[in-house]
């Protein structure tokens, strides 16, 4: 994964995939259908990078399954939110 688009190859063709400009609604879809796992890579990556770059280890202690836990449970509260801003939100609780 480089910066915020993972790219993968489906089909014989590349397909670049922007997470960031999903929206916790389709979080949700994606979950619910077993299909999001791009998504939760993504987010995962996502918030690591957040950590090394402030130089605060909020993820210690965290899972990966508890990460995605707060964030279907932002993505339902907040369904038209982008999922970077999600996640953002997620890294605040994080830090706490």
């Amino acid at each position: 994964m480089s910066g915020l688009i993972d790219m993968f190859f489906s089909k014989k063709k590349l397909v670049t995939v922007l997470e960031w400009q999903f929206t916790g609604e389709k979080w949700i879809q994606e979950r619910a259908k077993g299909g999001a796992t791009t998504l939760e890579v993504w987010v995962v990556g996502y918030l690591s990078g957040l950590a090394v770059g402030s130089n605060e280890d909020f993820l210690k202690g965290a899972s990966a399954a508890s990460i995605l836990e707060v964030m279907d449970r932002r993505c339902a509260l907040k369904p038209l939110l982008r999922l970077s801003e999600i996640a953002g939100e997620v890294a605040d609780e994080l830090r706490k």
